[in-house]
């Protein structure tokens, strides 16, 4: 590589930092001047701070329009898009937002931009058969317990110590506020799409310990459910589970009995 080429891309390195924020640009003196580098500074900011309100619509509204510019500007800063599609970025801010001091007073804030990032997953998942109640009719009764199955490709599940699959849909329409009580209680999601529109399901408790295990197999899966919670109801939920479409056909095995 030649000195110029290499001096270049020091160049371009530095100037990237210097636009999310990673650098005062101290050392782009002389090579950084004119208000034309500034507004394409300060375009890439709003830009991408938009893209990450995109992702979390809800989570921005809770915080309010200030202050989520103000942790979309930090998060730039510490987590930059490292590919070229944005489909694939902000996938750690919820993360960011448990150890972002402002927010430490919103406690079931982390768990919100991670119910909207698992359905953003699950927006622009993968395809797949989904494997339905007819399927497993066919197959004989002794061998029900060990067949293992596989939740959806685009199937996510999300437990939290607050109701923030309620504080989601209270934000989706103008009325539903006055049926919204939030205050602190477990609830278990699972978010998946097996046709075209995106579904957010609250689960009984000992749900998504069930839906996690069920690739060891239904009676393992039910054992360690009823461990959680013992009046735990697995007929009711893998019904409505294969009614809804939410595993593959086409992962579904059956486990070696031991």
């Amino acid at each position: 590589m030649s000195d110029a080429v290499q001096a270049l891309q020091d160049i371009q390195r530095r100037f990237a930092r210097w636009v999310l924020g990673q650098d005062d640009g101290a050392g782009l003196a002389g090579l950084v001047e004119g208000p034309g580098l500034w507004v394409h500074r300060n375009t890439v900011r709003l830009t991408l701070s938009d893209a990450l309100g995109d992702l979390y619509p809800v989570t921005r509204q809770v915080v309010g329009d200030d202050f989520f510019a103000q942790a979309a500007r930090l998060f730039l800063r510490d987590q930059p898009p490292v590919a070229a599609t944005l489909l694939l970025w902000g996938g750690r801010f919820p993360a960011f937002l448990e150890e972002l001091p402002p927010a430490q007073g919103l406690p079931y804030l982390p768990d919100l931009a991670r119910l909207e990032w698992r359905r953003h997953q699950a927006l622009h998942g993968p395809e797949a058969p989904v494997l339905t109640a007819g399927d497993l009719a066919a197959l004989p009764v002794d061998q029900a317990d060990g067949l293992a199955l596989t939740l959806h490709p685009t199937a996510g599940l999300v437990v939290s110590d607050w109701p923030v699959l309620d504080l989601w849909q209270a934000h989706q329409g103008p009325d539903d506020f006055d049926r919204l009580r939030f205050s602190p209680r477990r609830q278990d999601i699972v978010i998946v799409r097996p046709q075209a529109q995106v579904l957010l399901q609250a689960l009984p408790p000992g749900g998504a310990r069930f839906l996690a295990c069920l690739d060891q197999g239904i009676g393992p899966a039910i054992a360690r459910a009823v461990e959680e919670e013992p009046g735990f109801n697995a007929g009711a939920l893998l019904a409505q589970a294969l009614s809804a479409g939410w595993f593959r056909r086409d992962a579904a095995v059956q486990k070696e009995q031991v």
